[in-house]
C-alpha cells in the first residue's frame, strides 16, 4: 500500500478540487485527516468521496477503520493545516504497521 499525503492550506477551498483530483489519479481512498466540525474539512471529505469514491474522515485515529484500510493499494491523506505533525506521522506510522510500502507528501497550494 502506498500512502500520499496533502496538507491543506489557507488557500484550500480555492484549489482542492484540483488537487483532490490530482489525488484521486493515484489514491483508491482518500483520509481526511482534521477535526470534523471543520466546515472545510467536511466539504474536503464530500469531495474526495465523489472524486475516489471512497473517503474517511477521521478526527482521531479511533476514526481509522484498519481492516478497511487494508483492501486498499493506494490511500491518499489529506491533512488539516491546524493538526499538529505529530499526529499526522503517528497515522503514517500506523498505516506503515498495516502493510503500507510507502507514501508521498505534497502540499495544497
Amino acid at each position: 500500500m502506498e500512502v500520499i499525503v496533502q496538507k491543506a492550506n489557507s488557500n484550500l477551498i480555492r484549489n482542492m478540487t484540483k488537487k483532490i483530483k490530482k489525488i484521486a489519479e493515484k489514491a483508491d481512498l482518500i483520509i481526511v485527516v482534521g477535526e470534523k466540525e471543520k466546515p472545510e474539512m467536511k466539504k474536503i471529505y464530500e469531495t474526495s468521496l465523489k472524486q475516489v469514491g471512497n473517503a474517511i474522515l477521521a478526527g482521531t485515529i479511533d476514526d481509522l477503520y484498519l481492516n478497511y484500510i487494508r483492501r486498499f493499494k493506494t490511500v491518499g491523506i489529506i491533512q488539516d493545516p491546524a493538526m499538529p505533525q505529530s499526529k499526522l506521522e503517528t497515522i503514517v506510522d500506523l498505516l506503515r504497521d498495516t502493510q503500507v510500502e510507502g507514501y508521498i507528501y505534497e502540499h495544497f497550494k
